[in-house]
């Protein structure tokens, strides 16, 4: 049985075959650049580095939460005296249900105090480095801080994701998106490598993933029970449908399938909040617009989300300028959509997520 949920509530997931992606790269705290504008960097070459080792670090708490400064302990997992490492989690506010804000430091120090909504920090050892991450052209230096990097290729953008950031070689493990992706599939033939999976069910497949030296994981859904076991996995983790064990889209598992062994770029947890994955695609940048990536257009694909349709996925076929009547005669702003047996359907936009353009464009 279909046990999905869809997290309708929080980000959607889009996929874009061919983008011109750009991706600030900044430092938490001021430090040294080490590219130039026009450098041509690999995904592990350093962007910029920290201040030097034994300087004072401020991180608004508070800020980052959007709480009061004077609430900020109840939400702090560390305290005055403890050290904290690179990617340490240091507070979190839990909002509805999975869905959280999270505040991670980047480098190795001791927690010295906690003041005004801020947690300072004292850098005790070697600075964390800022790498790249996209493989790309630095098109913007930010002095003390870090740099944009513009790279062309494919995008994703996930509905859910935990895990850092890292790269390897895309390798798709299923032949069909409704297969699941099985602890025995994950070895030492799999070092290095992204796994996609049709969804997630068996905790030995995340357990043999980090064991084992998997670079990521993508999959359709996840069994709501391994949830907490992604949160402490050193790996990312992307989840382009929701909860439950519902397959991968098609759109989706066709644009990852066709990127097979390609090397891809994904991040679990960025600081915006937004789970994604990239695969370069060098010299391909010839006649892309730089379309709106969020706006509905005529031959969409889209996801629909009311109860009765939901995750069946639609082509946009029309937007009428005018409001429709809905089934309970109220009128709102919708679509026209062709559903898989080929029959129109109006439906109002608050049950749509848009899955693919038309178009190629650009995403920042």
């Amino acid at each position: 049985m279909d046990q999905r949920a869809f997290l309708t509530n929080g980000p959607e997931c889009m996929i874009s075959p061919l983008a011109i992606i750009v991706r600030k790269r900044l430092l938490a705290c001021p430090g040294e650049v080490l590219v130039q504008l026009g450098d041509h960097l690999t995904s592990d070459d350093v962007v910029a580095r920290p201040a030097a080792e034994g300087t004072f670090v401020a991180m608004d708490v508070a800020g980052a939460l959007d709480i009061d400064c004077h609430h900020i302990e109840r939400h702090l997992l560390v305290q005055t005296g403890d050290q904290v490492t690179p990617g340490a989690l240091v507070a979190q506010r839990r909002r509805w249900g999975l869905f959280s804000r999270r505040v991670c430091v980047d480098l190795l120090g001791d927690v010295v105090g906690i003041h005004d909504g801020s947690l300072f920090l004292r850098r005790t050892s070697e600075p964390a480095l800022l790498h790249a991450f996209v493989p790309g052209e630095v098109v913007q230096v930010h002095p003390g801080q870090g740099a944009s990097i513009r790279t062309t290729g494919a995008h994703m953008r996930c509905i859910w994701g935990r895990g850092g950031e890292n790269w390897g070689r895309l390798s798709i493990m299923v032949d069909d998106p409704g297969e699941p992706l099985a602890w025995n599939q994950v070895g030492r033939r799999q070092r290095g490598q992204i796994l996609v999976g049709g969804y997630l069910e068996n905790p030995r497949t995340l357990s043999r993933a980090e064991l084992f030296g998997v670079r990521g994981i993508i999959a359709g859904s996840i069994d709501p029970g391994l949830v907490r076991q992604c949160e402490e996995l050193s790996i990312p983790v992307l989840i382009t449908e929701g909860m439950g064990d519902a397959p991968m889209a098609s759109p989706v598992y066709e644009m990852l399938a066709l990127h097979h062994k390609r090397w891809a770029v994904l991040a679990g947890n960025r600081a915006r909040g937004q789970s994604e994955l990239i695969i370069p695609l060098p010299g391909k940048a010839d006649g892309l617009d730089a379309t709106n990536s969020n706006s509905l257009k005529e031959g969409c694909l889209v996801r629909l989300t009311s109860p009765s349709l939901c995750g069946t996925v639609a082509e946009i076929e029309s937007l009428p300028a005018e409001r429709q009547p809905t089934g309970l005669g109220h009128l709102t702003r919708g679509a026209i959509v062709r559903l898989p047996d080929q029959s129109p359907l109006f439906v109002p936009l608050s049950n749509l997520e848009i899955l693919k353009q038309p178009h190629r464009n650009e995403t920042h």
